[in-house]
């Protein structure tokens, strides 16, 4: 049987998914940034920061294996307010392992 890497997740709209792949994912980090900064001019004093910080985030979200990625920031006051979110899928253990399958309880 092949492993299912379905999923569904709903974002806001001010959310953005990000490339995890290595080639990409720094130039579509910046392309988020810029356009937020572009619809929030609060957030240009601190591009850099949040472009280092959304590429940091899909690095650690493709290095864990994760299969998606999604982002925000918001200006607030002085400062950007960030967030993501990453969907990683893990397997199940094996039956008889002695490890508890979390889904036991929501599957029915």
């Amino acid at each position: 049987m092949t492993p299912t890497r379905a999923f569904s997740l709903r974002v806001p709209p001010s959310w953005e998914e990000i490339d995890l792949s290595p080639r990409t994912r720094d130039s579509t980090a910046r392309d988020f940034v810029m356009r937020r900064v572009a619809a929030q001019p609060a957030l240009h004093e601190h591009r850099t920061e949040i472009i280092r910080g959304v590429r940091n985030a899909a690095r650690r979200a493709q290095e864990s294996g994760a299969l998606y990625l999604a982002v925000f920031t918001e200006s607030a006051d002085d400062t950007y307010v960030p967030g993501s979110v990453s969907v990683t899928l893990l397997p199940r253990p094996p039956r008889g392992s002695g490890a508890e399958d979390p889904l036991d309880s929501v599957i029915e």
